[in-house]
């Protein structure tokens, strides 16, 4: 929610931003729940990062899915002031994640 009072995005921005969750939510929602990645992606073949908040009520099952998915790297990042959008709970960490840990793992 904090999202939506954010002095960065315009009402009608907001307004959109609502629109949009309730169509994902009302024509997607019942696809999401049938999806099974434990089953549909046991393995991948790049480097695999989680990051995630230790408060996120939504992504209880990454911490199973990352110790039993088959990849050459994964890592499991937990913001500990975040929720489930970690990215905008904690930007500075996130961006600092990604420069100075991922892309060393991308850009030699």
């Amino acid at each position: 929610m904090s999202n939506l009072f954010t002095p960065e995005i315009s009402w009608k921005d907001r307004f959109r931003f609502v629109k949009g969750f309730s169509f994902s939510n009302r024509y997607l929602w019942q696809e999401f729940l049938r999806c099974n990645l434990f089953a549909q992606i046991p393995e991948v073949h790049t480097p695999v990062y989680f990051i995630t908040g230790r408060h996120d009520r939504i992504c209880f099952l990454l911490e199973r899915y990352a110790s039993l998915l088959e990849a050459p790297q994964i890592e499991l990042v937990v913001f500990e002031r975040s929720g489930h959008l970690a990215c905008f709970e904690e930007p500075d960490k996130f961006n600092e994640f990604l420069i100075r840990r991922v892309r060393k793992e991308i850009v030699p």
